[in-house]
C-alpha cells in the first residue's frame, strides 16, 4: 500500500462484537497522516519510494472542473513566521500496524526542503484565486496575531473567520490520501458557494509552538458505526481529527459523521479554547502553554481508544 501523503499508519481492527452493550462497534482501517520535519517514525528496514507525480484525471474537489493547481498547506505568508533549518527536510513514511504491533516493514521517503513547502494538488486555479482567496485574507491577520503569540482579544467575528479557514485547510489536506476523506461533496459545496462549515466539525486552539508542533500536521481518519450490518461507503471515511501546528498556534478539529455518539473533546482550562462554535470572546494567549508531550496526546485523541483494546466501546448518551 502506498500513499501520497507524508506519513500513514493504518490499522485494521476488523469488527468487534460479543458486546455486552445492545450494539457492536464497527473499526475500518485507520489512517494516521504527517507532515513534518526529520524524526523517527518506527523500527523495520526502510525502502526509498520514487514520487508519484502523476495529475492524470484529477479534479477540483469543490467545483469540479479539471486542471487542478498546487495548493499550499501552510500558506505562502505564513512561511517567514516557520522556523527553517539548514538541513531542512521532509520525512514521508508509511508503515502499518494492528492494534499496536507493526505489521509490515516502515517505507520512508524523504524531501529536501521546510515542510511548510508541503503542497496538495487538488483544486482549480479559479477556486484557489477567487473564493479560496477571500476566506484566506479575511482570516490573515488574526491568524498572525494566533502565530505569533500577540496579545489580543480574539472576537467571536474573528473566531469565525479563523474557524472557516482551517475548514478549507481540513478539506485540502485530507485529498493528499483521498479514499481517507471524511468530508462529503455536498459539504464542500455548500461551504464554496455559502461559507457552511460542516455542522459536524468542531474546533480548538491552544499556544504550544516547541520542537516539532512549530510546523506540523497530523489526521487520523477512520470508518466506525454502532451497527454491526453497517456497510461503509467506499473511498470516504466518517471520522477523523485533525491537528496542526503554524509557529506558537496549535489547532485540533474533530469531524464525527458516523452514528456513535463519541464524547473526545480536549477540553484543558487554561490550555484550549473552542472557537467552533464560536460563543464568546477570549483573550489570546491562554494563560497556558501547551508543552510538547501534552500536544501529542490531544493529536492522538481520536486513535489511542482504537487502538488499545479491541473491546473499546463508546460511552453512550446519558452515560
Amino acid at each position: 500500500m502506498r500513499a501520497t501523503c507524508s506519513c500513514g499508519i493504518f490499522l485494521s481492527l476488523g469488527t468487534i462484537r460479543n458486546s455486552p452493550r445492545s450494539f457492536a462497534l464497527l473499526i475500518v482501517p485507520t489512517g494516521i497522516i504527517c507532515f513534518r520535519g526529520p524524526a523517527k517514525l518506527g523500527e523495520g528496514p526502510l525502502k526509498k519510494i520514487r514520487v508519484d507525480r502523476r495529475n492524470a484525471g484529477r479534479k477540483c474537489i469543490f467545483c469540479g472542473a479539471g486542471n487542478v493547481s498546487k495548493e499550499h498547506f501552510f500558506s505562502s505568508w505564513m512561511h517567514p513566521l516557520l522556523p527553517r533549518k539548514a538541513d531542512s527536510e521532509n520525512v514521508n513514511g508509511l508503515f502499518t500496524r494492528r492494534g499496536r504491533d507493526i505489521s509490515q516493514p516502515p517505507v520512508i521517503r524523504t524531501r529536501q526542503g521546510p515542510v511548510f513547502t508541503k503542497t496538495i494538488r487538488c483544486v482549480c486555479a479559479k477556486c484557489n484565486n477567487g473564493w479560496m482567496n477571500t476566506i484566506e485574507s479575511a482570516a490573515r491577520g488574526s491568524l498572525t496575531s494566533l502565530i505569533i503569540s500577540e496579545k489580543h482579544i480574539l472576537t467571536v467575528d474573528a473566531q469565525r473567520a479563523v474557524a472557516k479557514w482551517i475548514a478549507l485547510k481540513v478539506m485540502v489536506a485530507e485529498h493528499d490520501r483521498p479514499s481517507m476523506a471524511v468530508t462529503g461533496s455536498e459539504e464542500r459545496r455548500a461551504f464554496m458557494d455559502r461559507g457552511e462549515i460542516p455542522a459536524s466539525m468542531e474546533i480548538w486552539l491552544g499556544r504550544c509552538g516547541v520542537d516539532f508542533w512549530q510546523c506540523a500536521y497530523m489526521r487520523h481518519s477512520t470508518t466506525i458505526s454502532n451497527s454491526p450490518n453497517f456497510t461503509p461507503t467506499v473511498g470516504r471515511n466518517n471520522i477523523h481529527s485533525v491537528t496542526f501546528g503554524i509557529g506558537d498556534l496549535f489547532i485540533f478539529v474533530l469531524q464525527n459523521n458516523s452514528n456513535v455518539p463519541l464524547k473526545l473533546e480536549p477540553v484543558i482550562p487554561g490550555f484550549t479554547i473552542k472557537i467552533l462554535p464560536a460563543t464568546a470572546e477570549h483573550r489570546w494567549p491562554p494563560p497556558e502553554t501547551i508543552p510538547e508531550r501534552l500536544a501529542t496526546g490531544i493529536a492522538h485523541t481520536l486513535e489511542e481508544p482504537f487502538s488499545k483494546a479491541a473491546g473499546w466501546l463508546p460511552r453512550q448518551v446519558g452515560e
